[in-house]
């Protein structure tokens, strides 16, 4: 079990770690793809206290973006459409 400070909340949205972080009035969230040490260059904030669910999303459709990404990203092999 991971043990969070004080003003950070983990929430899993399809495998990634969305770590949301009080930051001074607003908000941050850091994205962490499934398995990775590292996240996203993407860092979703607000500077606006009642914002946080705004975040939240933004930061919901950056994971989807990289999803969609990693699934048009070619893989080497040749495929006629």
């Amino acid at each position: 079990m991971m043990i969070l400070p004080h003003g950070v909340q983990n929430i899993n949205y399809r495998q990634y770690r969305l770590e949301v972080r009080d930051q001074g009035p607003g908000w941050k969230v850091f994205i962490y793809p499934p398995g990775a040490e590292f996240g996203l260059s993407e860092v979703p904030n607000t500077e606006e206290n009642d914002e946080r669910e705004a975040v939240i999303v933004q930061a919901k459709k950056a994971v989807d973006a990289d999803i969609e990404k990693k699934h048009d990203t070619p893989t080497g092999s040749y495929v006629p459409k």
